[in-house]
């Protein structure tokens, strides 16, 4: 990372101390399905699961276990009764990142993978020092968890052995700032937003090797972390940079549509593409807009709802629909 960036500060405001406590409020018996990832199964923050509790103690809930971690604001992961999570322990010069396995109940460590990298001086300083913000994804006995800087790592789930690793800002020449996206699986693809030069907005690499297949989109990064949803009778993949909203064909990167989020916003943006020989006709609408209180831009994921998609424009600082 090159220069500060505002999210350190909010972060580090947040924790207030270099290490935090991991507390889990649930034992393994109440877990039914995985979260696997970012908001959960789908992606979009939905539990299914029956037997919820209508109504919490007055005491509040029992803590079951504690368990000690550095700083982050991963979201912690839960796939066949293991927890996954990856922090940062930050002690100038070095900034040591690392991914845990724990069990869900008791919460006894099973595993930690951890490497070193370098990072500026202003980033060791109180109010800019902060752990990654990327969730790690769980995939078919692999995990893949993306640190603050841009290196990403494929993991085995059963010891934590390295199975690849790519240093993406050097790679794709992203610029100096966090990389706080988290990363989307579809299929045999890693899907990763990462505002890169050459066209790498938005990059897929295969999940087994890590090698690139696709590249999209000569777009600065955002905070919000890619979605797949299906519309229009296909797959889209949803992502949301500094200058559109873009729905992309997930297989390879082409573009259905793409509606920009800077300068006058047309009321409608739309195109027709022909993929595999199939016509495809998408548009993104804005239908309304309600002004709200100030915000990063990107700071949050879109949200989609049927034909809707919700995100928060903060430049504007207004929420369109």
């Amino acid at each position: 990372m090159d220069a500060p960036h505002d999210r350190a500060q909010w972060g580090k405001n947040q924790t207030g101390v270099p290490c935090v406590c991991l507390a889990l409020f649930w034992a393994s018996q109440l877990f039914g399905a995985d979260w696997p990832q970012w908001r959960g199964p789908n992606r979009d923050a939905a539990w299914a699961e029956s037997g919820i509790v209508e109504k919490l103690p007055s005491t509040g809930l029992k803590v079951l276990w504690r368990a000690p971690i550095a700083m982050g604001f991963s979201s912690p992961v839960i796939v066949d009764g293991k927890v996954y999570l990856s922090d940062a322990e930050v002690k100038k010069p070095i900034v040591r990142q690392r991914v845990h396995c724990l069990a869900a109940d008791p919460g006894k460590a099973r595993w930690t993978y951890a490497y070193d990298t370098s990072a500026p001086d202003w980033f060791f300083t109180d109010d800019q020092a902060r752990g990654p913000g990327a969730t790690p994804i769980v995939r078919k006995g692999k995990i893949y968890a993306l640190d603050l800087f841009g290196s990403l790592v494929c993991l085995d789930t059963v010891h934590g052995k390295l199975v690849w690793k790519r240093n993406l800002k050097e790679e794709f020449q992203m610029p100096g700032t966090s990389v706080d996206t988290s990363p989307l699986i579809e299929g045999d693809l890693l899907i990763l937003l990462l505002g890169g030069k050459g066209g790498a907005g938005v990059v897929a690499l295969d999940r087994s090797t890590g090698r690139e297949v696709w590249r999209s989109l000569e777009e600065a990064l955002t905070w919000s972390s890619p979605i797949v949803i299906k519309a229009g009778g296909v797959r889209q993949l949803i992502v949301w940079t500094q200058q559109s909203v873009s729905s992309l064909n997930p297989a390879n990167g082409r573009v259905y549509c793409r509606c920009k989020t800077r300068g006058e916003i047309p009321r409608r943006q739309g195109s027709q593409r022909r993929d595999s020989g199939q016509q495809v006709t998408i548009r993104i609408l804005f239908l309304w807009r309600r002004r709200i209180q100030d915000g990063s831009v990107g700071d949050v994921g879109v949200a989609v709802s049927g034909n809707l998609a919700f995100l928060v424009q903060t430049s504007w600082q207004e929420l369109v629909g």
